[in-house]
């Protein structure tokens, strides 16, 4: 929120829910995802406690950032030129996420996992076609995710080898 502007100070405003805790916890959990195993993977195995994040670079690399977040920081880094320069091979990645990495690792933060509301379940989802993954399937073949209970997949994926017209993803899921 804004507190003042020129030094004026500016009246509260009052906050609007825009998500339900529900749907903002899988959007967590699927940022954490950034932090763990994709392009912000540099942060999570530097800080070590759970972090929630995007990065991102714009045409050109005008503008690099990387968007940070734990249960009780949202922390956005900007990198770029005011005049809009181009920055050639330079990616949110390797230049704002540092930045970040570097407030957070002064800051000392305690590992605080993200609280978990009611209503979410959890699904191992079989990685190619999205559905939940047969009994047995290989752990690289998979992927636990989250969802906002009664969003998940209910059709089942078939097992190698026992693929199917009806085992496309179109028509599996819940409402």
């Amino acid at each position: 929120f804004i507190d003042a502007i020129d030094g004026k100070t500016l009246p509260a405003a009052d906050g609007v829910q825009a998500l339900s805790p529900e749907v903002s916890y899988v959007m967590a959990n699927m940022m954490e995802s950034v932090t763990t195993t994709g392009t912000g993977a540099k942060v999570g195995a530097t800080l070590k406690i759970p972090i929630a994040g995007k990065t991102g670079t714009s045409n050109d690399a005008r503008d690099c950032w990387f968007i940070g977040m734990t249960p009780d920081y949202t922390i956005g880094v900007w990198v770029g030129y005011d005049d809009t320069r181009p920055m050639p091979g330079e990616q949110g990645a390797r230049v704002a996420a540092p930045i970040f990495t570097d407030i957070l690792e002064q800051w000392k933060q305690p590992a605080k996992e993200f609280v978990r509301p009611p209503h979410v379940v959890d699904a191992t989802i079989d990685k190619v076609t999205g559905l939940l993954a047969p009994d047995g399937a290989p752990k690289d073949t998979t992927l636990d995710e989250v969802f906002v209970e009664g969003t998940q997949p209910t059709g089942t994926a078939p097992k190698p080898g026992e693929a199917t017209e009806s085992s496309s993803v179109t028509g599996e899921y819940g409402d």
